[in-house]
């Protein structure tokens, strides 16, 4: 059954179903009420809170029950290994149900387990339970759950859409130190976590609103029951086992385990690394804030360029670039953070970006939630043994040298296995 049939008598379901796919400028046209939805959802997804607010609950939650940071760093890499773990999961419940039935449960989920961190953490089990708790809770609004709403209405302009949409996580990225830091300085890192939750309980409200106002745009068009397309009834149950021996995946797989590792430790890190460094902590929030600024503008650059450029040449110096500003950050330390900060801004701003416009232009759409999932939980892994190993090697040396330099190493053997991916299909050719 042809998903664009079914949506032929009204042009916005036609254009934003899970099959359809509008041509040329209409896209954008037509397209920017399910933008702004996923840009929204992005920007309080746990791809962005959780991410931009590890580094600066590190210090003061060591500092309460008397951690190293390898100790405090373990609850976020469970919480990660489980959002890695759970990734592929939810990406097949969202090929079957829609982004909208997984995303909006999962974002009152991901205000509890906040609230709970908060209210309940009383020692150091009880820290990473909570904290796989969240990770568990809020697994449903992670970044390739919201991109299949661009991958499916987008294809011309699908690397604009798939940029702007994805800014979201540096918008959140740019506010969330401004907004913790004095709150947790002022008083204490539990009030930091419940106000994270109640940034989450704002966006749910928000996008429930804009999905109810707009829901003939967003909402895709009804099957019958028992329906499904044939593209995804032939890769159907096929996906975890075929993954695993297909050679692009892995490929694809070892590039993104590796600049993950890279290029999360410093973002994970930076504010303890500038604090230990002597710089002020409400000054070295606001270079944190640098890294989300950054984000923004290389989502949205990296998006226009991905579709005009070769995507993996593209992500071969990007990678290339975010690895000479952690060099950079070796050699000059405080002096040059602001470079390093912008470097990783844009490093992590075109991540995702890149990883989902791939795994759309390799693999057809109706397999989209659980390619980008799997791929997203190999990327998850590696953003969460790389922080959690740099912890230990900080322990180990008292500073954060070989950590940087061993992530520098990382990107530049991510950019250097993208050389062997096969030649990525035409836009016309999409699926």
């Amino acid at each position: 059954m042809d998903g664009r049939a079914t949506g032929a008598a009204n042009p916005d379901i036609r254009l934003f179903g899970e099959t359809g796919e509008a041509e040329g400028a209409g896209e954008l046209r037509h397209g920017w009420p399910i933008i702004l939805v996923a840009f929204l959802s992005i920007t309080v997804g746990i791809s962005s809170t959780f991410l931009f607010s590890t580094g600066l609950f590190l210090k003061p939650v060591a500092d309460a029950f008397g951690w190293g940071r390898g100790t405090v760093s373990v609850a976020p890499f469970v919480a990660s290994m489980l959002t890695a773990l759970c990734a592929p999961v939810v990406g097949r419940y969202v090929d079957r149900l829609g982004v909208l039935p997984v995303l909006l449960p999962s974002l009152i989920g991901l205000a509890v387990g906040l609230l709970l961190l908060g209210a309940l953490t009383a020692n150091f089990i009880s820290y990473v339970a909570l904290m796989a708790l969240v990770a568990l809770l809020g697994a449903g609004t992670a970044a390739p759950v919201i991109t299949k709403m661009i991958i499916a209405g987008f294809k011309r302009h699908r690397g604009l859409a798939l940029g702007l949409s994805l800014a979201g996580s540096g918008l959140g990225g740019g506010l969330l130190p401004l907004i913790l830091t004095p709150i947790i300085t002022t008083h204490g890192w539990r009030a930091g976590y419940m106000a994270l939750a109640a940034v989450e309980l704002a966006g749910f409200a928000v996008i429930g609103v804009l999905v109810w106002f707009w829901r003939r745009t967003i909402l895709p068009p009804a099957r019958p029951t028992g329906v499904r397309p044939a593209a995804q009834e032939a890769a159907a149950g096929r996906d975890g086992p075929s993954l695993l021996r297909d050679r692009t995946f892995l490929l694809l797989a070892g590039a993104f385990f590796l600049s993950a590792w890279g290029i999360l430790t410093t973002v994970v890190h930076f504010v303890p690394m500038l604090t230990d460094a002597g710089v002020d902590p409400t000054r070295a929030a606001g270079m944190a804030g640098t890294i989300g600024a950054a984000l923004i503008i290389g989502r949205i650059v990296v998006g226009y360029l991905l579709d005009r450029l070769p995507a993996v040449r593209l992500a071969q110096c990007l990678f290339a670039m975010v690895a000479a500003g952690m060099l950079a950050l070796v050699a000059g330390g405080a002096e040059v953070a602001l470079v390093a900060a912008v470097a990783a801004g844009i490093g992590i701003g075109s991540e995702n970006d890149i990883m989902s416009f791939l795994v759309g232009r390799y693999y057809a759409t109706s397999r989209f939630g659980s390619v980008n999932g799997a791929l997203f939980a190999v990327f998850l892994i590696g953003g969460s043994i790389g922080p959690a190993v740099s912890g230990y090697m900080f322990d180990a040396t008292g500073a954060y040298t070989l950590a940087l330099l061993v992530s520098a190493g990382a990107l530049i053997s991510a950019a250097l296995l993208l050389f062997a991916l096969p030649k990525l299909p035409s836009p016309a050719d999409a699926r």
